[in-house]
């Protein structure tokens, strides 16, 4: 499916209030970010992803699926913010929402293994259930480990990355770094040096220490 942020957006924002039992068009309007609602509204209606009726907005089968995958993407990144790598609560949520729009199902069931399998955010707001299969915590901790315990010459999968601050992935983002991309760790020292595809990219030791992670085979 064709990804759309502002139907994205849409949809995190219809499941979040429906868990407050709000359902009404105008509380939906009234407290959604987009300036241009009614557009997105418009394209969430034609992508039949929503249903409109008496005034209630509802989840279509499709929307469903999708708006529970963007929910889960965004609270296990929220979990894995807070309670992992402990960044500040001002860039929590604005991390979050980066890493959303770029986790893929792979790599997202890997996150969830990692942390244990959590039920909760750290809000304490319910995440909803994937496709994952119970790998212990312990289990997966030996296989997915931050980038600075790699050694120089051994191909990795990104499994997850999250600098401290939301811009420092973008940049990273930008040069092919994202969760899911294979890279070759060429030395560490005096800086971290690695492959991305046909591009060698230099990194400091503070961002190596945020990118989590897992050896495959050469």
């Amino acid at each position: 499916m064709k990804y759309n942020e502002e139907s994205d957006e849409l949809l995190e924002l219809i499941w979040k209030l429906r868990e407050e039992s709000i359902q009404d068009e105008e509380t939906i309007y009234k407290r959604s970010w987009n300036r241009d609602m009614k557009k997105a509204m418009a394209s969430a209606l034609e992508e039949n992803l929503i249903s409109s009726i008496d005034g209630k907005i509802n989840l279509t089968a499709i929307g469903e699926a999708r708006a529970k995958m963007i929910v889960r993407r965004h609270r296990l990144a929220e979990k894995l913010l807070k309670e992992i790598l402990q960044v500040d609560s001002s860039e929590m949520d604005s991390t979050a929402c980066e890493l959303e729009h770029i986790l893929g199902p792979e790599v997202t069931e890997s996150i969830c293994a990692f942390l244990g399998h959590p039920r909760f955010c750290p809000h304490g707001k319910p995440i909803p259930l994937g496709e994952c299969g119970g790998v212990l915590k312990e289990q997966t901790k030996e296989f997915v480990v931050p980038l600075a315990k790699i050694i120089p010459g051994d191909r990795v999968k990104i499994i997850f990355l999250v600098p401290r601050h939301h811009r420092r992935l973008h940049q990273l983002t930008n040069l092919g770094i994202i969760p899911g991309a294979e890279i070759v760790l060429h030395q560490k020292q005096p800086a971290y040096v690695l492959r991305a595809g046909e591009t060698d990219i230099a990194i400091d030791h503070e961002i190596a220490r945020h990118i989590y992670v897992r050896k495959v085979s050469k």
